[in-house]
């Protein structure tokens, strides 16, 4: 904090508590020190002429020499005489000096005698009798100059028997004159004194007339604050008249003076010229300072004010207490200076020299001491001690203040008052004993505020789910009671549709008649209502169009759903033109939906296509789903309508391709949070919780209606079971539409035939459903009804029948590749009309297999285009037009009326959707707790270490900075912890934009439910904790009326504001690390300007400053916690509260003084006033809300502003019109088709064969201006790029291995951990892979086996075995190789193992992982060109070259495709040739053509000789003829058969039950396998496989492979094992890989230097030249505070490291088991890597940067400087390693992180010093790296800094104690004991130890858990 104009002293830790050092309060008196006296003057004179003085210059006299007039007092005190004629009394006159021994002395340091001219001595002069001269003893302390003066003056002394500083008060009644008064006749008579009120406090009456006087001199009291006034004023004397009796309306007054010493004439002369140069230097000096009249008063008799640090409040005293005091100074009628400013300035006397060698000014006049007075409008107080001083002199101790303003200050008071009445005595009445509130009653009404937030947040989760739970229970009972009774149940349904209809407002008799419920309750004979939207759909469908000439029906229910000439562009990333755009779909139309009148159901139709067709982006156009398109032309209308978004929204349901659920509720929960917000108000909760149960029941899903749908954190259902979930959430509001976004994806056989035949259900029942679907199975290609094919690049191949399309296409594709169509007469737009129409009435074909492998092969084939072309010009389309045509033109007659009926007429209200959504958010947050956990947990574990270590502060220095400090820290604390709503919205996008898609609720409820969760349950209550358990324990203000209110206040509106300041960081959608690094800048910004730091009148004088003081709500709330603690502070008895500042242990010529709250506020520059803290709580309240808008416009603007304007789009643009009535002629039919049909898709062997020769087509690629000429084959190995390119990659054919397992078993711990027991998932499997003789074949030299079977049967366990990478659970068994026996080590050593996921780093091309492993893995004697070029031949082999040099990319990085992903994980494998490989569900994620180019692949590699075994869920017929040996796997880990894969369908059919006898001529043996295993008992499946004739070939195998070594010569000891290259080679190559890879992402390493750059640039010209402060105390507390800071800043930048180990940790475990390398290696390859850009590089930009600029230690300590800061950046950032590496997600690692931060800057020394730490908490600084950062910058800055100075102003003048070495300083702060080498080689320390740390928790904890 910058220098203030107000104390500055040592002994202080921050910035802002190092001004509590030395400050004075406001009534202490000074002096104006004089320089030093010359040794030389001159004489002047002054005459008196009556009451006018004239001062003259006399001729001048011998040295030393001047007028005798001088001696004069009324000469000498020219004004004081002037003036005040009268002043003195009783025979007194002015007391002045006699002899110039004062002023002529040459060790006299001040030449004004403190009682000159104020005071008032006997005339006759000094009294031997201290009887009778009492003031000799007030005023003993005489002014003495130093040794060797012979003459000492005496004091002043009135005459016997008065007193006081102007001798009138008495001390005896012989004293006191006669008095002339009217009697009671009313005569003047003379009167004779009766009395003298010597000593006596309580007045008289009669003296409450005349007013009772004190005289009173400063000191004499127990209080310290007189000890240093009095010492600097030696007489500063106070007179006090009191008036009035107090009683009968007589209201009590005082009269106050205040008097001083002056200067007299002759210190004039003794100046030489100032006679001539400085007439008038004292003419406006004055001894009477000031006057005050204080009214209001009531005195009162008890006990004493209270004075801090004394017991004066436990002594009897009189007290005056007055409610307001107007002070005039100078009084009233006195002449001011030229340019007085009402406080002790004047104009400059002698202007400075403005162009010589001393700028200031050289003589101001002497003035009265205007800044140290009384304040004026507030209250003031007088206590007289009643008990007399035991020297009898009559001299009471009084003590007077005023409200919080200035501390008590002492006077010794003489009385007497000379009575001539007789003596009628006042007696006051007893004072009030006022005792303030205890805090207590205030924490007990927040504990109970804070149980009934959290009681209302537990009751209202408590009281949901109970009636939930209630209505669930009475849906169930009714259910079971009319069971088998369909009225009821139709009674029941009929209830729901009723209350939906007259919501809407239509006549529910009315209506009944035409409508027809697609109701999923099983029964198809049941009727019920629809909402009225989809009863008018279903009543406008009734269209039969297959001809031109047929009229419309009426008896249809189901929608029809056409789009007509879709064209869908987006924008080109990968164009350099910003507006380039790239075409996805080009003039699709098509209709889905029954149109027949004999048809039942809406029927499904079935989106197909390879990848890049544009499935999914038509399904979302046809759903208004699509939010990324740029441009759209066409339009999509059902029945014939054209409708809007909202209507296409609430006739329609949409499942997306992934589950997107919330994985902490149960199925039934999430449906019932669906219904509630499907259904409408208007429908009763129990109808919403029946309509639950009927979905419940027909999906199938009744059985785990209370399971927990699961996420990554929790386990849950299977993935087959979220699929009907979802489902099931669209199908609550009886969807017309229902689409579906590959269904199938990621599921088994048995669960993707289990969702596609819910789907029918659905269908059947008047849902017209569309799905886009990649590989169907035959048995669900059965299913559909439509199917619209479409080929690469957006067109349509096929639109109509499903059972036709296979025939149709086939023979298509036969007439386009008839040998007799050469390439000159192929189908082009010249071919004839007359050719086109032969071929378009080609009839269709039968085919065998599966249709939808045959029409997917085809779309995929190089015949697509030319499909395509056949299909524009084909009838088949021509009735499409004419069917959509007649639609319109149905729904045009109908009218617009009819289109408004499609509006959703469910109305679901604003306070339903954030209730609902509210209870969701709260059972996640008491079913997941971690975030409650750490907010709640961790604010009380802050506030139990807060009050531990800041226990019992005191009232003195430390403990006002000690409060000072634990309040800044708590918010920091705060506002470290406001980071955790960073993610806040990123969390719960996905799930928030599935849900909005489906517009189930609005933006601003979902907003409004986050916000208020956050800020109400997370925010609101936590910081409660300091409130309950810190703030006595700390004993923070305890007594008063609404400080704990106030104090809790504060906290909960900083902790809301910082957190939505977070939030509105997060809503910016940034990157996870981008916005931790932006948060956290923010964060010390807010420090920054937040008051502690900086010195808030410094901040302001910068605009920039300034500008963020009123943007940081940490400036608000700290000040607001200022003003709260400090000010009016007040004891038990409601007396002030007082600190006692003592730093006489650093600067001994400080005095110790008392101040109040008030003047530490003042000090610094905070108002004193409750009126701006409640404006600062008034600005944190409009913050929060200023931000809760802000966010909520951004958050609408990033997301849903796009959503909105692609539907302004959509409809905007024009329609295509659509005839009403098509005639068609072949001539028209001449299409244009252009496109980019790549043929990268291209297929494995289709199971339809094409009787022709292969042959080339080529065609003008749309996107290209080259031909593409594609060579085709019905049945290639690869892809073409695999075969062209295997060709010149030289393969050896070795023997291969023969792998055999016996008896393999598993078990795993069972659920609840292993006190449960264990689980045996895998039963004594035994097998064989690799070149054994099969039936008629002779044996190859690799084998490819597959190992198949249901979810959950063992197939990933079993291979984990097999390739010893299992290492969860207890296995047994035996596992060889060529009939060698091995362990888990060396089957790892001799195989290759291709996990499920592809684990690849995202930032390295293909070629460079490749070669990276290769030369990881292969043999050090293979020279690096051999390595290289093995990498190639692996390209090669694996048809990679098209894309060697794209980066591989992931989830935030665009790179390549799944499939060649697949790929390069196989490659990586391969590159050491291993005998075996092992790949876990190769095909998992995968297209169809990415498939079987993967088993494609994979069965050429077997070819090489190697032993291939994988585990695959369901593979396509070509898939599965690639595979040689089968192990098929029943649930529970039985082996059902172990085999040849010829066999295996036979083998099952023998042992299959009666009822799957007609399943069992399934054209794929794989899916007629598995549905054998899925339905039959595993019993009777195992019992089959022992029994059969496959098991004795197994046992022989077996038997031989145990009995003798096959291939001898080729067991494990000969076969190459995977090398590892040296050391230094792995750790060159890791090194190179981790450098590239923050090359290529430099996002992070950028925001380092820019905010390194960026702080460094505000600390510099925040503290510009920091030895300009030298002179003054700021130029240590900037230091202090500077050096704080920048630990703060490398603290929060060390978070950065938290994530390092965990982003990459899953490829490190994946290439280390896979023996890449070992940990060391890639250890120390990261931290090196890691250490160079973000732990070295930032603190050197720093230093360069800021160093230069403060101004810092020269003399090459800029070097150590950076050491120390880059020493501490390598320790906190182990530290924050290791926290990421030990904690199980990134939530839970960044609070750890966080808290560690903040423990080591609590400890760092600057908050509180080391030595005042509790035992208990003392050796946490020993670990803590800021303390010795901190104390390293300390020591390396001050321990040879410059002389540095401490300063401090008491009243209104600046003192200065110093120079002061650094060393003095650092001691004087006790920091800096030991040297920068030594705190500097602790840290180095500290950092080898957390390295080691790591590296064995990376080398002994991380582990493969497979």
């Amino acid at each position: 904090m910058r220098a203030s104009a107000h104390a500055h002293a040592p002994k202080a830790r921050n910035a802002m508590t190092i001004g509590l050092m030395l400050m004075v309060t406001m009534s202490a008196a000074t002096t104006d020190k004089f320089a030093a006296v010359d040794d030389s003057s001159t004489g002047n004179g002054v005459m008196m002429d009556g009451d006018s003085m004239v001062v003259t210059t006399p001729s001048p006299t011998a040295t030393y020499g001047f007028p005798q007039d001088l001696w004069d007092p009324k000469y000498d005190c020219a004004n004081a005489a002037a003036k005040n004629p009268n002043w003195c009394q009783h025979g007194s006159e002015l007391y002045h000096t006699i002899g110039y021994w004062n002023f002529t002395h040459p060790d006299a340091s001040n030449n004004q005698h403190p009682y000159s001219c104020a005071t008032c001595t006997c005339s006759a002069g000094p009294f031997i009798d201290q009887e009778f001269s009492p003031t000799g003893q007030m005023l003993e302390r005489e002014y003495y100059i130093g040794a060797g003066v012979d003459e000492t003056p005496r004091g002043a002394e009135c005459c016997p028997g008065w007193n006081g500083t102007r001798c009138e008060i008495c001390t005896t009644t012989k004293a006191c004159p006669p008095k002339v008064m009217n009697n009671s006749a009313g005569e003047l008579v003379t009167v004779e004194a009766k009395n003298c009120t010597k000593g006596q406090l309580l007045p008289t009456v009669e003296e409450t007339k005349d007013g009772k006087r004190f005289s009173c001199t400063c000191g004499g009291g127990e209080d310290i604050t007189s000890k240093t006034a009095c010492q600097e004023q030696l007489l500063t004397a106070w007179e006090f008249k009191m008036f009035g009796s107090g009683f009968a309306g007589d209201e009590i007054r005082i009269e106050s003076r205040a008097y001083m010493g002056v200067h007299r004439q002759m210190d004039l002369y003794a100046r030489k010229d100032w006679i001539d140069k400085y007439p008038d230097i004292i003419k406006y000096e004055y001894p009477e300072n000031w006057n005050a009249n204080i009214t209001g008063c009531v005195a009162t008799t008890g006990k004493c004010m209270d004075v801090p640090f004394t017991d004066v409040g436990e002594q009897n005293c009189i007290n005056w207490v007055c409610e307001d005091t107007q002070i005039k100074c100078p009084p009233e009628g006195y002449e001011t200076c030229p340019g007085w400013d009402g406080v002790m300035n004047c104009d400059c006397m002698d202007p400075p020299d403005l162009y010589g060698d001393d700028p200031n000014c050289q003589k101001n006049y002497y003035v009265p001491k205007c800044a140290v007075v009384p304040a004026n409008d507030i209250g003031f107080s007088l206590s007289c001690l009643i008990d007399e001083t035991h020297d009898g002199s009559g001299l009471h101790v009084c003590y007077f203040t005023q409200p919080h303003s200035v501390s008590p200050l002492s006077m010794t008071c003489t009385v007497g008052n000379c009575l001539y009445e007789d003596p009628e005595d006042i007696v006051y009445p007893e004072t009030e004993v006022i005792k303030i509130a205890f805090v207590g009653g205030q924490m007990v009404m927040l504990a109970l505020l804070s149980v009934a937030v959290l009681g209302c947040c537990a009751l209202f989760n408590g009281t949901t789910n109970l009636f939930d739970w209630a209505t669930t229970k009475s849906t169930r009972d009714a259910a079971a009671a009319t069971a088998g009774t369909a009225e009821a149940k139709d009674d029941s349904v009929h209830a729901l549709n009723v209350a939906k209809v007259e919501a809407a407002g239509h006549d529910v008799e009315s209506d009944t008649g035409n409508m027809s419920a697609p109701l999923l309750n099983g029964s198809g004979s049941s009727s019920a209502l629809l909402p009225a939207s989809d009863a008018k759909l279903r009543a406008d469908a009734n269209v039969n169009t297959m001809t031109a000439g047929e009229t419309m029906t009426t008896d249809i229910a189901s929608p029809i759903l056409s789009w007509s000439n879709l064209s869908l562009w987006v924008p080109d990333k990968a164009a350099s033109h910003p507006q380039a755009e790239r075409q996805i779909l080009k003039s699709v139309t098509g209709m889905a939906g029954r149109t027949g009148s004999w048809e039942k159901g809406g029927g499904i139709t079935a989106l197909m296509g390879p990848s890049g067709a544009g499935k999914t982006s038509l399904l979302d156009l046809l759903a208004r789903r699509h939010t990324t398109y740029s441009r759209v032309e066409g339009d999509v209308r059902v029945n014939g309508h054209v409708l809007s978004h909202a209507q296409m929204k609430g006739i329609s349901g949409y499942v997306t391709q992934h589950d997107v659920l919330p994985g902490i509720m149960t199925v039934r929960e999430h449906l019932l949070f669906h219904a509630r917000l499907r259904l409408g108000d208007a429908v009763p909760l129990h109808v919403k919780q029946e309509r639950v149960c009927d979905v419940l029941d027909e999906l199938g899903l009744g059985h785990i209606n209370d399971s927990v749908i699961g996420d990554e954190f929790i386990r849950g259902i299977s993935g087959g079971e979220k699929r009907r979930v979802s489902i099931a959430s669209e199908l609550l509001a009886y969807p017309a539409l229902l689409f579906l976004d590959e269904p199938t994806t990621g599921l088994d056989a048995s669960n993707a035939i289990n969702v596609v035949r819910i789907a029918a259900r659905v269908a059947a029942k008047g849902t017209t459903v569309i799905m886009s679907i990649h590989q169907p199975r035959s048995d669900i290609f059965e299913l559909f009804h439509r199917v619209v094919l479409m080929a690469k690049g957006g067109k349509v191949v096929y639109c109509g029948d499903a059972s036709q399309a296979a025939g149709r296409l086939q023979a298509e594709a036969n007439a386009t590749m008839a040998p007799q169509i050469s390439d000159d007469s192929r189908l082009t737009e010249e071919t004839s009309a007359a050719t086109q129409a032969e071929r378009f009435t080609i009839d269709a074909v039968e085919v065998e297999g599966n249709p939808g492998d045959v029409i997917l092969d085809l779309a995929c084939g190089p015949y697509a285009r030319d499909l395509v072309r056949a299909f524009e010009a084909s009838d088949q389309r021509t009735d499409l037009i004419h069917a959509i045509g007649s639609l319109s033109a149905a729904a045009d007659r109908r009218g617009q009326g009819a289109r408004s009926d499609f509006s959703s007429n469910v109305h679901v209200g604003f306070h339903t959707q954030v209730l609902v959504l509210s209870q969701r958010l709260l059972k996640k947050a008491v079913r997941h707790p971690m975030l409650l956990a750490l907010h709640y947990g961790g604010s009380v574990f802050m506030a139990i270490t807060l009050g531990s270590i800041f226990s019992d502060m005191t009232y003195d220095l430390q403990g006002a900075q000690d409060r000072i400090g634990v309040l800044f820290f708590i918010l920091f604390y705060l506002a470290l912890l406001g980071m955790s709503s960073l993610p806040v919205w990123r969390d719960e996008y996905l799930l928030f934009a599935h849900e909005r898609a489906s517009e189930i609720y609005g933006n601003l409820s979902y907003y409004l439910s986050i916000v208020l969760f956050d800020l109400v349950l997370v925010r609101a209550v936590p910081p409660f904790a300091f409130a309950f358990i810190s703030y006595e324990w700390m004993n923070l203000q305890e007594y008063c009326d609404e400080c704990l209110y106030e104090f809790t206040l504060i906290l909960v509106l900083a902790n809301v504001t910082f957190a939505l300041w977070s939030m509105g960081i997060g809503a910016l959608r940034l990157s996870t690390v981008v916005s931790n690094v932006v948060g956290g800048l923010v964060t010390m910004v807010f420090m920054l300007t937040g008051g502690f730091m900086v010195d808030r009148e410094a901040l302001k004088s910068n605009p920039l400053t300034e500008f963020l003081l009123i943007t940081d709500p940490m400036a608000y709330a700290f000040e607001a916690m200022m003003i709260n603690q400090f000010h009016a502070a007040e004891t038990e008895d409601g007396q002030p509260l007082y600190y006692l500042i003592n730093t006489t242990y650093c600067a001994s010529s400080f005095p110790v003084i008392s101040v109040d709250g008030d003047t530490i506020l003042s000090t610094f520059n905070y108002a004193t006033t409750h009126k701006v803290q409640k404006e600062d709580l008034i600005a944190l309240a409009c913050m929060a809300l200023v931000l809760v808008v802000t966010i909520y416009m951004v958050l609408v603007w990033t997301g849903e502003m796009s959503n909105k304007f692609a539907r302004q789009l959509f409809q905007a643009v024009p329609k295509v019109p659509i005839p009403t009535n098509v005639q068609v002629t072949v001539d028209e039919l001449t299409v244009q088709v252009s496109g980019p049909f790549n043929s990268s898709c291209g297929t494995g062997p289709t199971s339809v064969p094409v009787p022709i020769p292969r042959f080339t087509v080529e065609w003008d690629d749309g996107d290209n201006d080259r031909p593409t000429s594609i060579a085709y084959t019905p049945a290639p190995s690869a892809n073409a790029d695999a075969d062209n390119e295997a060709e010149g990659a030289s393969q050896s054919v070795g023997p291969g291995a023969v792998l055999t397992w016996e008896d393999i078993c598993l078990w795993v711990p069972a659920k609840g951990g292993r006190w449960f027991g264990e689980k045996q998932v895998i039963q004594s499997v035994s097998g064989c892979a690799g070149p054994f003789n099969l039936d008629d074949d002779t044996s190859p030299p690799g084998d490819v086996c597959a190992l198949m079977g249901p979810s959950g049967a063992g197939k990933t366990s079993l291979l984990d075995i097999l390739a010893g990478r299992k290492n969860q659970g207890r296995t047994t068994g035996t596992v060889r190789l060529n009939g060698r026996p091995l362990n888990a080590k060396q089957r790892r050593a001799v195989s290759g193992y291709v996990v499920q996921e592809d684990i690849l780093p995202a930032s390295l091309t293909v070629s460079e992982q490749l070669e990276l492993h290769a030369q990881l893995r292969m043999l050090t004697s293979v020279s690096f060109a051999d390595k290289k070029e093995r990498a190639r031949e692996v390209v090669m082999q694996l048809g990679l070259s098209s894309i060697s040099d794209v980066t591989i990319g992931n989830d935030m990085q665009r790179g390549i495709s799944g499939g060649e992903k697949r790929r390069v994980s196989i490659a990586v494998e391969l590159l050491t040739q291993p005998p075996v490989l092992f790949l876990d569900e190769p095909t998992s994620g995968l297209d169809s053509t990415a498939s079987i180019n993967v088993v494609n692949l994979v069965s050429q590699i077997a070819s090489h000789g190697t032993t291939v075994i994988m585990s695959i869920h369901q593979p396509r017929l070509d898939i599965f003829t690639q595979i040689r040996r089968v192990g098929l796997l029943a649930r529970g880990g039985h082996l059902a058969y172990m085999g040849d894969a010829r066999l295996v369908a036979e083998h099952m059919r023998a042992i299959q039950t009666t009822e799957l006898l007609a399943a069992a001529g399934s054209e794929n043996p794989a899916d007629y396998i598995l549905d054998v295993v899925t339905s039959t008992p595993r019993e009777q499946l195992v019992r089959g496989f022992r029994e059969s004739r496959q098991m004795r070939v197994l046992e022989a195998q077996l038997e031989a492979a145990s009995s003798a070594h096959l291939n001898d010569g080729e067991g494990p000891a000969a076969v190459q094992n995977k090398a590892r290259a040296p050391f230094h080679v792995q750790f060159k190559l890791l090194a190179v890989r981790a450098l590239r890879t923050a090359l290529r992402n430099p996002m992070v390493l950028t925001m380092q230097m820019i905010a390194a750059a960026c702080v460094a640039v505000t600390l510099g010209v925040t503290f510009f030249d920091i030895n300009q402060y030298n002179d003054g105390t700021a130029g240590i507390q900037d230091r202090l505070g500077l050096f704080f800071f920048i630990l703060i800043y490398f603290s929060l930048m060390s978070l950065s490291s938290l994530p390092i180990w965990r982003d990459e940790q899953r490829i490190f475990i994946h290439e280390r088991a896979a023996g890449a390398y070992g940990t060391l290696a890639y250890f120390t390859a990261n931290i090196v890597c890691d250490l160079i850009p973000y732990r070295i590089l930032p603190p050197a930009v720093f230093t360069a940067i800021c160093y230069p600029m403060i101004g810092l230690a020269g003399h090459g300590r800029w070097l150590v400087f950076m050491s120390t800061l880059i020493l501490f950046n390598l320790v906190t950032s182990a530290l924050c390693m290791l926290i990421g590496l030990v904690t199980t997600s990134n939530a839970v690692s960044n609070a750890a992180g966080s808290l560690m931060v903040l423990f080591s800057l609590l400890f760092a020394g600057y908050l509180k010093n080391p030595s005042d730490l509790p035992t208990g908490w003392l050796w946490f600084s020993w670990f803590s790296p800021s303390f010795y950062g901190y104390n390293a910058l300390i020591e390396n800055e001050l321990a040879e800094s410059p002389d540095l100075y401490i300063t401090t102003v008491i009243g209104s003048d600046k003192q200065t104690a110093g120079p002061f070495s650094g060393r003095t300083i650092l001691d004087c702060f006790d920091l800096g004991n030991s040297t920068v080498a030594s705190y500097n080689s602790t840290m180095a320390m500290g950092f080898v130890g957390l390295l080691l740390v790591i590296y064995l928790v990376m080398d002994k904890v991380l582990k493969e858990r497979r």
